[in-house]
């Protein structure tokens, strides 16, 4: 990781907050202790959309909030309007 340009924007995925690695939850600081800004990727499911705006809270290296369209825009709708209003808290 210390090889990779500080220019470069991560983008932090991962599918559920309670892994035995706790690869989510720690993600943010850990990516952030390294100078990197990033994105928050969040699958179309409300608890992981949910878990992952708690997750970046007050995190300045955040740049936002995303959600993935993996089935398509028109079938990840409800999923793309909630990380919207997620984004915002």
């Amino acid at each position: 990781i210390d090889l990779i340009p500080k220019d470069v924007i991560i983008m932090i995925w991962w599918g559920d907050a309670h892994t035995r690695l706790s690869k989510m939850k720690n993600s943010p600081a850990y990516f952030g202790s390294k100078g990197f800004n990033y994105l928050a990727v969040a699958y179309k499911d409300k608890k992981n959309i949910k878990d992952w705006s708690e997750l970046i809270k007050n995190k300045p290296s955040c740049m936002g909030l995303i959600t993935t369209t993996w089935d398509g825009w028109d079938k990840n709708i409800d999923g793309i309007r909630y990380t919207a209003e997620m984004g915002w808290h």
